[in-house]
């Protein structure tokens, strides 16, 4: 019997969970979509002209806001929700309506943007930014409340590596290092944690980037045994 696993986030938590359960697939894998977009109001989709099907499939989402009605498709069944809030970076646009999108770098090479009419981007990071986001992460929390799901999610607080395995530093990303990312990140997390959600650490020496890694050198793309260390967490969560 499989195990049934909703994955939501970005590479690190779709990357783990090929760790864990090598042999299966996700019940459902959920990336480029905020929180913040999934509890927005849907909009009505252009046209989509990415060459990635996985890519379009994503953008496609963000608009339709899919993440919570997902989360209700049969919840009871599902074992382990397993996300992380790297998509959340890239911040959000904000459209006349009062709807958001995910500032996506797929959303830009769709040409859907330039569909969008009046927008302005809010960063990942700012007072503005977060407060709209903790309103989206209690919806999240009564989402998940309401299908049985709280004590099966874990959310992974994923360290920026500033150096890989070879010692060779890692290209800034986004123009900030490990540290600044951490800062930023810092309230997201906290405000999961004080809502109940679990959240779970990497032991701060394994924030190591891989130079050979499946998808690129990225400062978010670890050695194996960073993998290794959160599986083994994952698999004693709540033993």
């Amino acid at each position: 019997m499989s195990t049934e696993i909703l994955v939501y986030g970005g590479c690190v938590s779709r990357d783990l969970f090929e760790v864990i359960f090598p042999n299966e697939k996700p019940k459902n894998y959920i990336a480029r979509q905020s929180l913040i977009s999934a509890a927005t109001i849907p909009i009505s989709k252009p046209n989509i002209e990415l060459s990635s099907d996985f890519q379009k499939r994503m953008v496609i989402a963000d608009f339709r806001s899919s993440l919570f009605s997902i989360f209700t498709d049969s919840p009871y069944c599902t074992d382990l929700v397993l996300m992380d809030l790297l998509g959340e970076r890239l911040g959000v646009l904000e459209l006349d309506g009062g709807q958001f999108l995910t500032h996506s770098n797929e959303l830009v090479r769709s040409g859907a943007k330039e569909t969008l009419g009046n927008h302005r981007l809010i960063k990942f990071g700012t007072e503005e930014h977060l407060s709209i986001w903790k309103i989206s992460a209690i919806q999240l929390y009564k989402t998940l409340l309401q299908n049985g799901l709280v004590e099966k999610t874990i959310v992974l607080d994923t360290p920026f590596a500033d150096f890989d395995e070879n010692h060779a530093p890692m290209k800034k990303h986004m123009g900030q290092n490990s540290d600044q990312w951490a800062e930023t990140y810092k309230p997201y997390y906290d405000f999961l944690r004080s809502l109940g959600i679990a959240v779970l650490e990497m032991d701060p020496a394994l924030a190591i980037g891989s130079s050979n890694h499946k998808w690129g050198p990225a400062p978010y793309h670890y050695i194996p045994e960073a993998y290794d260390f959160w599986a083994d967490k994952i698999q004693n969560h709540g033993a």
